[in-house]
């Protein structure tokens, strides 16, 4: 049993010591959502296939974007190389300086792996490069990958010195979260360390492992040892950190080959921007996710809910007159169609109260709730008002709309207008026309006046001598040597005659008077 053992163990070392990845089902993920241009929505998507590595060569007529359950349609797609950011972490001490028969330590020929990498790296020309290592306090930020195989070279840590600390990773995941410069870009740590012993580095490293997958961060780790200590709980820990987060392991003892460290990045330096057209018109929260259909399975992202504020636009009138005075040319009187001006130019503004401008399909200018005039095309802003239809003076409300292309409308408040028509007379009659009406009206009430009051003393006197004939004690008395009167002139003759008589009913000799 034991031979049978000892003939096994080597392939059971071998088999140890093949990169494990982290399998998965595939999955469909959007990041980096952009709302800032609304109504156009810009969202970033990721593709990974079954082995955590983004799907290449993706084409629109293959994804569809879904906004609150409906189809919306797709602007662009775009398939970008962003780089990534990727952090080597040096947990280095004792066990790095081991030789083997030729005397090379494990360092050296994990130093040789990295220098290699570096040296024929072709896509790594966008990546964001750093340096952690528990022998230097700083971060190192290799600007190129020259910087990055020069640090490398020069670099000779005292291997025998150095204490092997989880700090190292924590202060790589740090730096791994810092914000990066480019959007879509991937975070990857290359963790290359020895094992840890204490039950307390275990528990330690597991705490690390929630976090990196909290931040997004692949993780992959080289454990460097001897062979006999690979399936220690140190070993199960690390292991864990690298499926968990999506990321590789390999155990290096000095005699395995490492992997190839372009493996790790190539796969994630691709990401894909998706450009479509909301269809939002009102305020709240609302949901985004993508299909992407590739080689008959589809990959759906999980909704994405976000909150947004729409609201209509709002249009107003710039420095809109309070009165408009129409006239004749020359001051003359004239034809109510020369009138001028015949037209009044008016201008508005239209804000976007919710902060997303977007295009307009139609403004419309209303003049006492009819439409007066409207644009269909640019220039939005500008109105002609025909003024030939008024003739006379008169107060009008103006009202003006916008409608934007989600087909929201707002109408702004009337404002009064005054539109004068100043219509001179002709001649100096009808220049003074108040005057001479107001003449004629003085003295016609004169004439009245001095009518109704002849009419009336005319009736007090006639009265009067009425009363006063009739009355005998008024009567004047008439005494024989009272001379009588001269009879009338012969030419005049009375239609009667008074004649005077006695007591005893007989006439007088006298002369008749006449009536």
């Amino acid at each position: 049993m034991r031979k049978w053992f000892l003939g096994l163990l080597p392939v059971l070392i071998w088999l140890l010591c093949i990169p494990a990845r982290a399998g998965t089902d595939g999955q469909a993920v959007i990041y980096d959502f952009n709302a800032a241009s609304f109504p156009t929505m810009q969202v970033g998507v990721d593709v990974f296939d079954e082995d955590g590595a983004i799907i290449p060569g993706l084409r629109v007529e293959q994804v569809r974007v879904l906004e609150d359950g409906l189809s919306r349609p797709l602007l662009a797609w775009d398939e970008q190389q962003p780089g990534v950011r990727f952090v080597l972490a040096l947990n280095l001490g004792p066990e790095f300086a081991r030789r083997d028969a030729r005397g090379e330590s494990r360092y050296a020929k994990i130093a040789a792996r990295l220098l290699e990498w570096a040296s024929r790296s072709e896509g790594a020309g966008q990546d964001d490069l750093r340096i952690i290592t528990n022998a230097e306090a700083t971060t190192i930020f290799p600007e190129t990958l020259l910087d990055f195989r020069d640090f490398l070279t020069a670099f000779q840590p005292p291997l025998q010195q150095l204490t092997p600390t989880l700090e190292t990773l924590a202060r790589a995941l740090t730096v791994a979260n810092d914000p990066l410069p480019r959007a879509g870009m991937k975070r990857v740590v290359l963790f290359i360390t020895s094992l840890p012993s204490s039950a307390q580095e275990i528990s330690a490293l597991q705490n690390l492992t929630g976090q990196a997958l909290a931040l997004d961060v692949r993780v992959h780790v080289w454990i460097v040892g001897s062979t006999a200590y690979f399936t220690t709980s140190g070993a199960t820990a690390l292991k864990d950190l690298a499926i968990q987060t999506g990321g590789q392991f390999a155990l290096f003892s000095g005699q395995e080959a490492l992997s190839d460290i372009e493996t790790y990045l190539t796969p994630l330096r691709r990401t894909y921007s998706l450009t479509y057209a909301s269809g939002i018109t009102t305020s709240g929260e609302h949901t985004v996710s993508v299909s992407v259909t590739h080689q008959g399975r589809t990959y759906v992202t999980a909704p994405l809910t976000f909150t947004l504020n729409v609201q209509p636009p709002n249009p107003f009138f710039l420095s809109l007159p309070n009165q408009i005075v129409r006239r004749c040319p020359g001051n003359e009187r004239c034809d109510p169609s020369l009138l001028t001006p015949s037209q009044q130019e008016l201008e508005i503004i239209v804000e976007f109260p919710d902060g997303h401008p977007r295009s307009l399909i139609r403004t419309i200018l209303y003049v006492d709730g009819q439409i007066a005039d409207q644009n269909t095309r640019e220039p939005w802003n500008k109105f002609q008002w025909d003024l030939s239809q008024y003739t006379t003076t008169g107060q009008h409300v103006l009202q003006v709309e916008a409608v934007d292309s989600l087909g929201l409308a707002r109408t702004s408040v009337g404002l009064p207008v005054t539109v004068i028509v100043a219509q001179p007379p002709a001649g100096w009659f009808r220049q003074h026309l108040g005057w001479v009406m107001g003449v004629v009206v003085f003295l016609a009430g004169v004439v009245l006046i001095a009518v109704l009051s002849g009419v009336r003393f005319r009736h007090f006197f006639s009265s009067r001598s009425r009363s006063a004939a009739a009355d005998i004690l008024t009567q004047p008395v008439i005494s024989k040597r009272t001379k009588r009167p001269a009879a009338p002139p012969a030419s005049k003759k009375a239609s009667a005659f008074l004649i005077r008589v006695g007591e005893s009913g007989q006439p007088l000799t006298a002369t008749p008077l006449p009536l």
